[in-house]
């Protein structure tokens, strides 16, 4: 056997196994596109291309093509408000968790601050977001919070009826910008100034707690004892 010989043989398996690459690729194809028909002719219904989740996302994510796809989906089983290009999402942010695998609707996407409402007998304040806060940026849009004062090893209860109004468009895993929250016209005052002094902290209760108006265990802020009262009169000399 000649060395053109085996040239020529090594040429014609190099194709031969091209086409059978070929071949099973569109076997592949074949079987998908068979499966998808059958979906159809099941649920009885078209397709359509909507944008799905790779991944799970959580509130102050940004979406991008590295956490998100467009994907065909059964028309039938679109949910309502599903974004069907990634042209459409841009870089909005996640304002609601999404599991991965499901279809990114408009009531995921975080809405804008500026046409926030503030509740009835309540009024926003902005709070910056730092590491002694208690509460990041992932908290949830009308997420309920507790709002506290820590002074001097002592916690008094500030608010019972704190609500989340918007939350900066970072990732969460960053503290950084404010916090909008809404609370009772008779407390901003105590809040304000624990704010300005950072001994506010901000918790959020799980929901099975009913009342977080433990007497035993917290105060009006307007109760903290001053530093003058705990000091001890001087007596002057010679008195």
């Amino acid at each position: 056997m000649n060395k053109r010989f085996r040239i020529i043989m090594a040429c014609a398996c190099a194709s031969l196994a091209v086409l059978c690459a070929l071949a099973y690729g569109n076997a592949v194809r074949a079987e998908a596109q068979a499966e998808k028909t059958e979906a159809m002719a099941r649920y009885g219904g078209e397709v359509t291309k909507v944008v799905v989740a790779t991944t799970t996302l959580e509130p102050g994510d940004s979406i991008t093509a590295a956490k998100a796809e467009e994907r065909e989906w059964l028309s039938e089983l679109v949910p309502e408000g599903a974004f069907k290009s990634l042209q459409e999402l841009g870089n909005k942010t996640i304002g609601t968790p999404v599991s991965k695998g499901s279809p990114i609707c408009s009531v995921n996407i975080r809405g804008n601050d500026d046409g926030m409402e503030v509740p009835s007998g309540k009024v926003a304040i902005a709070i910056p977001l730092n590491e002694r806060l208690g509460v990041t940026s992932s908290v949830e849009i009308g997420a309920n919070l507790a709002a506290y004062k820590v002074n001097e090893g002592r916690t008094y209860l500030i608010s019972s009826n704190v609500v989340v109004l918007s939350v900066p468009t970072t990732s969460s895993s960053t503290n950084k910008g404010s916090i909008t929250i809404a609370v009772p016209l008779e407390e901003v005052a105590d809040l304000m100034s624990s704010a300005s002094d950072s001994t506010l902290r901000l918790v959020r209760p799980a929901d099975d707690i009913s009342s977080l108006d433990d007497p035993a265990a917290s105060r009006n802020v307007t109760s903290v004892p001053s530093e003058t009262e705990n000091q001890e009169p001087e007596t002057q000399e010679g008195a």
